[in-house]
């Protein structure tokens, strides 16, 4: 009996399988031994497996920029775009055996919205010898082509660039001094929904040496606004209510995320989940309608 693929982060676990589907495909990418897994695996911003049928079904591993990663292909995109302005999938491998499951959308769904972060998805793709599944798959993803890197008589690699939309959203975030003098960072951003992070400092705690639920409510209110106005145009809140589910404490690092329940003629509902570490400690519900002026 099949079960639905999840995706969770890398584990110790799990290197001996991301090790195996690697070697089973280091045509399409480049060798990786255990010593080198723990290297790049220091330095990702995303390591995920996709669990299957309680198989290891496949992996990706993803550089957020600013990195010490050595790949020629990162320090082009580095050199090209610099800054914040991209952020890079280095590899993704499915298991022949858990194709045609929808995994690879899976996949690509989780990477393009911590992509929405920084604006830009760069990845690259062999074109030389050409893999024409790949390129189409991209191609009907939204990707295009910005450059090539190799030799095209032997191994050449189009540079594939996805340009993320919610530059408003983005331009929101930016000028949000309030979420930005509470610590929160923007970690990830698509299409109604949005992932807000928060680190609880000595200051954040109340007089019982717990975390004010003021502060929890502010880092769930700000994914909400995230996630509502990913559309466009202007939302704003015109109500919200949360539900405290356990404490949080100092050094605990809160993660908001936001997923849109309906959006009709303007007006959303948007549901938000607060966890410290695997301990759900708030829900969220937010209503949104279109700013009036």
């Amino acid at each position: 009996m099949t079960s639905p693929p999840r995706l969770r982060p890398v584990e110790p676990r799990d290197h001996a399988a991301v090790l195996d589907l690697n070697e089973r495909h280091v045509e399409l990418l480049s060798p990786m031994d255990a010593d080198r897994l723990a290297a790049l695996l220091d330095l990702t911003d995303l390591a995920l497996v996709v669990e299957a049928d309680g198989e290891v079904a496949g992996f990706t591993l993803c550089f957020a920029p600013g990195t010490d990663y050595d790949s020629d292909n990162y320090r082009w995109y580095a050199d090209r775009f610099g800054g914040d302005d991209f952020y890079y999938l280095d590899r993704v491998v499915v298991d022949d055996r858990f194709r045609r499951r929808g995994i690879g959308g899976l996949v690509y769904d989780a990477v393009e919205a911590r992509a929405g972060a920084f604006g830009r998805l760069a990845l690259e793709v062999n074109s030389a010898p050409p893999n024409e599944a790949s390129l189409a798959f991209h191609a009907h993803r939204g990707f295009v082509e910005v450059g090539r890197l190799g030799d095209p008589g032997s191994k050449e690699v189009a540079m594939l660039v996805k340009e993320l939309p919610f530059p408003e959203v983005r331009a929101m975030w930016a000028g949000d001094r309030a979420s930005a003098s509470l610590g929160m960072q923007l970690h990830a951003l698509g299409p109604g929904r949005a992932t807000v992070r928060m680190p609880v400092r000595a200051d954040m705690c109340n007089g019982h040496g717990i975390g004010h639920g003021g502060l929890t409510f502010a880092v769930a209110d700000s994914a909400f606004a995230l996630a509502c106005n990913a559309h466009g145009p202007t939302a704003v809140a015109h109500s919200a209510e949360v539900r405290f589910r356990a404490p949080v404490h100092e050094g605990d690092l809160l993660e908001a995320s936001a997923v849109e329940r309906e959006l009709v003629d303007g007006r959303g509902v948007y549901d938000v989940e607060v966890h410290a570490g695997d301990r759900l400690v708030a829900s969220f519900v937010g209503r949104s309608s279109l700013w009036r002026g």
